[in-house]
């Protein structure tokens, strides 16, 4: 299944940098995810924040698969466990639906990136009011200081995130 929309919202599939196309949309870091799927908690926020604006229920899976972008699947939002007995993630994937107004990577490094607008973004913290920002910044320093690991792609991205 194609779906034009998918570029309206992402410019990249590059899940260490600002991949949203939209430069006005608020980005939010969640973490962590499971399993390279939204947690529970996050999920149900987005269906919660879907339903409430009265926005399209309809959901795009979009997985990379050696560099490139496939759409897995469509699917409604709905019960968690739905959510992750259809998914096909295996590592990076992106979600998003035709509203235009969301999109959501999610990275294999644990943590995901919500861009949207204003409106959404206000709807979406009174059902994730988590600001798991500094949870995700402590969770890497500790990284770098343990393994060594290059921290260039999390300082980009915490330039760009509330």
């Amino acid at each position: 299944m194609q779906n034009d929309n998918y570029g309206k919202i992402f410019k990249s599939i590059n899940m260490f940098g600002d991949f949203f196309r939209e430069k006005d949309f608020i980005k939010k870091i969640l973490f962590p995810v499971e399993y390279f799927r939204l947690s529970e908690k996050q999920y149900n926020a987005l269906c919660d924040t879907l339903h409430l604006l009265k926005l399209p229920t309809t959901v795009y899976e979009v997985v990379t698969e050696d560099g490139n972008r496939v759409i897995v699947h469509d699917f409604q939002a709905g019960a968690y466990e739905q959510y992750t007995k259809n998914s096909n993630s295996i590592l990076e994937n992106q979600l998003y639906s035709d509203s235009l107004t969301w999109g959501i990577g999610i990275s294999h490094e644990d943590h995901a990136v919500l861009g949207c607008t204003k409106t959404f973004y206000d709807v979406f913290q009174s059902f994730y009011c988590q600001t798991d920002r500094d949870t995700f910044e402590k969770y890497w320093k500790n990284n770098q200081t343990e393994y060594g690991s290059d921290l260039n792609w999390f300082n980009e991205l915490m330039k760009i995130t509330v």
